[in-house]
C-alpha cells in the first residue's frame, strides 16, 4: 500500500532521482506553455515530478529530462498527466508515458 491508502499499482521499477525538468504543453486556450521543475521519480511508464506552475490533469505533455551526463543533452518522453496533488510551494504532477521509448537531443530550442 502507498502513503495514500490504496494499493500500489506500479508495474516498473522506479528510480528515485533530482533532475531539473521542462514540460511542454498546449493549454485550454490552445497556447504552447512551458512548465519547470524536478523529476523526482522515473520508471519505464511514469514520472512523479515537483513543479512551480499548475498543469491539469488529462493534459498531454512533452516532458524533457536534463540528464546528468558531461555533454548536454535532453530526454523527452511523451505522456499525460495523471495526477496532480498541489503543495503550498508547487505541485506533484505524476504522468503516464505514452512509449517507453525517449528521444534524445542536445538543445532545447525555446521557441514553442
Amino acid at each position: 500500500m502507498t502513503h495514500y491508502g490504496s494499493v500500489d499499482r506500479r508495474q516498473c521499477k522506479r528510480y528515485r532521482v533530482d533532475w531539473p525538468i521542462e514540460i511542454r504543453a498546449v493549454n485550454r486556450m490552445g497556447l504552447n506553455v512551458i512548465f519547470f521543475g524536478t523529476l523526482k521519480n522515473i520508471s519505464a511508464r511514469g514520472a512523479l515530478a515537483n513543479l512551480t506552475s499548475c498543469v491539469q490533469v488529462g493534459t498531454k505533455v512533452n516532458l524533457f529530462v536534463s540528464l546528468p551526463l558531461k555533454s548536454a543533452k535532453w530526454m523527452n518522453l511523451q505522456g499525460d498527466v495523471v495526477r496532480v496533488d498541489g503543495l503550498r510551494d508547487g505541485d506533484v504532477v505524476a504522468m503516464r508515458f505514452r512509449s517507453s521509448r525517449p528521444d534524445f537531443v542536445k538543445i532545447l530550442n525555446y521557441v514553442v
